[in-house]
């Protein structure tokens, strides 16, 4: 977030007509209006919140914003090549200077922002991708263990602290096997109904989603096996 630099302010000063610690009052309060908006996104998605987890709350072809260690900034967008986020401080161009008492001129008006850079990983404020994205509601997966797509790829959606699944998968050779992994994952074992088939017809399967967010299926109902995830929802 933008912030004022309000290391070069002496108290009291006519310059500075506030106090140090009543700038710094101010700008804290709108970091924490947007600290509690922020975790509540991150919450509504499924994410149990970590300041180590850099989350990306909006993105555009131009624009992306980055809830990082309880702080929001502005990431200018990657390219070929860069992979960690490096924090950098530039004056803000359309500020006005402030005279302070030993008659110098300063820009106290700083802008804070994440410059993706092409270095060793580690080295930044974090590495670009650990970054999770929330800023699109709708998923895709990988399906796992030869489970290929049947009809609509398979995808996952997060609503109201509730996983919702769509599309459909198939597997010649039986149901064994992890079909893909959702994350976030449930925090404890879900089982919902699903349909499944083999051959001709479906009829209702269980569906067991662990706490790792792998997803099989409870019974193997045959040779040729394909699930219908429409409608399909459990709770994290």
């Amino acid at each position: 977030m933008n912030r004022i630099d309000t290391s070069f302010a002496v108290d009291p000063s006519i310059q500075q007509p506030f106090t140090v610690k009543s700038l710094d009052f101010l700008q804290d309060a709108n970091k924490e209006m947007v600290n509690a908006l922020c975790k509540s996104m991150i919450r509504q998605a499924g994410y149990i919140y970590s300041g180590s987890i850099p989350y990306r709350i909006f993105a555009s072809a131009t624009i992306r914003y980055i809830f990082f260690n309880d702080e929001l900034y502005f990431m200018q967008p990657p390219v070929g090549g860069d992979n960690i986020a490096v924090l950098i401080t530039i004056p803000d161009p359309n500020a006005d200077p402030l005279t302070f008492t030993d008659n110098v001129a300063r820009n106290v008006h700083n802008q804070r922002i994440l410059d993706p850079q092409n270095g060793s990983l580690g080295t930044g404020l974090f590495d670009l991708v650990n970054i999770v994205d929330i800023s699109s509601t709708v998923s895709g997966v990988t399906l796992l263990n030869s489970w290929t797509v049947s009809g609509t790829a398979p995808t996952y959606e997060v609503r109201n602290n509730r996983v919702f699944i769509n599309g459909g998968v198939s597997k010649a050779g039986g149901s064994s096997g992890i079909i893909m992994q959702l994350l976030p994952a449930p925090s404890v074992q879900r089982t919902v109904t699903v349909n499944s088939a083999s051959g001709a017809g479906y009829t209702p399967n269980s569906l067991i989603i662990d706490t790792s967010g792998n997803v099989t299926l409870a019974a193997n109902p045959g040779v040729t096996t394909g699930i219908q995830f429409d409608g399909c929802n459990y709770s994290l």
